[in-house]
């Protein structure tokens, strides 16, 4: 607007200059003519100050683009501000509404939120952490219903099953390593019996208490887990990796562990009958109190002299598994 309040004074004063030199070159109005070189400085003036009004007036254009531009700029931050208000309100009311599902009746219902949550938990770093809880809790609360007991003392649910695969299976939270991912996960007191690990990440889990009987650990890594105090009868972990895992007060008995690691480990008051050791690594394992193996295990010392045959199972482990690596056969099965 300012530009166009200055446009007529300055067409006017054009106007005049132009006027007055046509005047001065006709040679009108002599009386008030000078010379020559003083109204050719009259003109070269004027032109001059015609250049630096002009210029001027260029420089106001230029500032008011500027000020145009800059309240584009805010209103496209203030756009963006908007937007991301509401990308983060419509995630927060999707976690909230997966949460609901996961109270409803229907079995579907409940696993439409499970998955609901696992690829919110993927996409956004804000709830990766409290997503991996909550499903670890809904494991757990889940599984400690005596109707689900009833019902599923077997085999775990297809809902706890698909939360289990979500966790620690491939592509699953745990297993894809995020960087700021729990680094551990609370299944205690869950009844998981018959429920499928396999090939799964399962580090640094606490199981303590759980029902794990018949369930299936083959290939998967439980390093540094625990198992203390859990029931573990008959269950398979053929090749997994359960170094530095807490055994302490547990039933192995008729478990499976043929070419499983389990250096590093503590034992004390363990049940191992009737397991099976065929190529177990069992190398610099804790060992106090007492655990009871099933009748015919050998015990490779890693010396020929050293090996020791106990009919009746295992006692007093702290004499037969002095400092040292071992492994664990059948008996006719040595590893020299």
């Amino acid at each position: 607007m300012k530009i166009i309040k200055w446009s007529f004074p300055i067409l006017l004063a054009g106007i005049v200059i132009a006027v007055h030199y046509f005047w001065l070159s006709k040679g009108l109005f002599s009386e008030f003519t000078c010379e020559a070189e003083k109204c050719g400085g009259y003109i070269e003036i004027f032109t001059h100050i015609a250049a630096v009004i002009t210029l001027y007036f260029f420089a106001l254009r230029l500032h008011h683009q500027e000020k145009q531009v800059d309240i584009q700029i805010q209103q496209t931050a203030n756009q963006k501000e908007q937007i991301e208000l509401q990308i983060k309100h419509r995630i927060d009311d999707r976690f909230k509404s997966s949460i609901e599902l996961l109270g409803g009746d229907d079995i579907s219902v409940r696993i439409g939120g499970i998955y609901s949550l696992f690829y919110l938990a993927t996409e956004e770093d804000k709830y990766r952490n409290t997503i991996a809880n909550i499903l670890c809790s809904y494991i757990r609360s889940r599984t400690q219903e005596k109707d689900y007991q009833l019902n599923n003392s077997n085999a775990p649910s297809n809902e706890v099953q698909v939360t289990i695969d979500l966790l620690f299976k491939e592509d699953g939270l745990f297993k894809k390593h995020f960087d700021d991912i729990l680094n551990s996960a609370n299944l205690r007191g869950s009844y998981l019996v018959g429920a499928d690990f396999s090939k799964s990440e399962c580090k640094i889990i606490d199981f303590e208490g759980s029902d794990l009987e018949k369930s299936n650990f083959e290939y998967a890594n439980s390093e540094s887990s625990s198992f203390e105090s859990c029931r573990c009868k008959d269950a398979i972990f053929t090749y997994a990796i359960m170094e530095k895992t807490r055994l302490n007060k547990a039933d192995f008995s008729g478990a499976e562990f043929s070419f499983c690691k389990l250096n590093k480990s503590s034992v004390f008051n363990t049940d191992f009958s009737n397991a099976k050791f065929h190529d177990t690594e069992f190398k610099k394992v804790h060992c106090s109190g007492d655990a009871t193996f099933s009748d015919n295990v050998r015990v490779n010392t890693g010396s020929p002299t050293e090996k020791e045959v106990h009919e009746s199972g295992f006692k007093s482990v702290t004499s037969m598994f002095p400092e040292g690596d071992y492994t664990l056969n059948p008996s006719g099965s040595e590893n020299t």
